[in-house]
């Protein structure tokens, strides 16, 4: 008996309707390879992208309400505390915080002396003007005081953040307040 052997050959090379041999056979599957790479690269550098401009919306967000927030303490300190406000210098008269911006133009700041705890309002970022709107009208009987012996003053408060210079928020809130004051 004979053995017969097992020989084991590769294919031969495919061939076309003409009989040519394309040796070509494995470059289809490393084409493919490489596009599917390059289409997962642009998948993760977009995915990339978008979580950046998630961030950067996130942060004008938060730039946005601490603005609001600092603008609306600044408010709040002036309201609280009469002896900011003066009855002299009537209608139309201004103070601003010392470091306003605008504190050297006398069109818009009357007085530059306005001193706020900063304590309060965390840094110089936030610029206050004290405006007085209306001056010394007499008291409406019915707020139940007497008109010979108080008057209204009213005065418009408007405070500013402004932290553009740090890439940060602005914003400005006004607000306005009336005093009862003895004559």
């Amino acid at each position: 008996m004979k053995r017969q052997r097992h020989v084991e050959s590769s294919s031969p090379p495919s061939r076309d309707a003409r009989g040519m041999a394309h040796p070509e056979r494995g470059a289809v599957v490393i084409l493919s390879i490489m596009f599917l790479m390059m289409f997962v690269t642009m998948l993760g550098l977009t995915a990339s992208n978008s979580s950046v401009q998630d961030l950067r919306m996130s942060s004008n967000a938060i730039d946005r309400v601490v603005a609001h927030e600092t603008a609306q303490a600044g408010v709040d300190v002036i309201v609280s505390d009469t002896s900011y406000f003066t009855t002299s210098g009537g209608s139309g008269y201004t103070v601003c915080s010392t470091h306003h911006p605008s504190a050297a133009d006398t069109d818009v700041c009357d007085v530059a002396d306005l001193t706020v705890d900063e304590a309060a309002l965390s840094d110089d970022l936030t610029y206050i003007e004290i405006k007085q709107t209306a001056t010394g009208s007499s008291a409406a009987r019915s707020m139940g005081t007497s008109a010979e012996l108080y008057e209204i003053y009213s005065y418009q408060v408007t405070s500013t953040y402004d932290a553009t210079a740090n890439k940060g928020g602005k914003t400005g809130i006004v607000q306005g307040i009336q005093l009862v004051v003895s004559k």
